[in-house]
């Protein structure tokens, strides 16, 4: 994934019924989950990885788990 398509991920979570903190949360819970899979399920390794706190890693994912709105596919 490139800039280009962070852009347009930005772009739609702004034009959708998200607001930022909704679209912060999405991404937090996105990136870390795949920062743990790219680590093999270490979470520790997927912190360093991140440049954040085991902690600090661990409430991203949980943000993440908050309700989102319905949107149309």
């Amino acid at each position: 994934m490139g800039v280009e398509d962070i852009q347009t991920l930005a772009r739609k979570c702004a034009q959708s019924d998200l607001n930022m903190r909704q679209a912060r949360y999405l991404f937090d819970a996105l990136y870390t989950s795949d920062a743990i899979k790219l680590a093999g399920g270490n979470s520790a390794k997927a912190a360093r990885r991140a440049g954040v706190g085991r902690e600090a890693l661990f409430r991203m994912q949980v943000r993440g788990t908050v309700k989102l709105p319905e949107t149309d596919q």
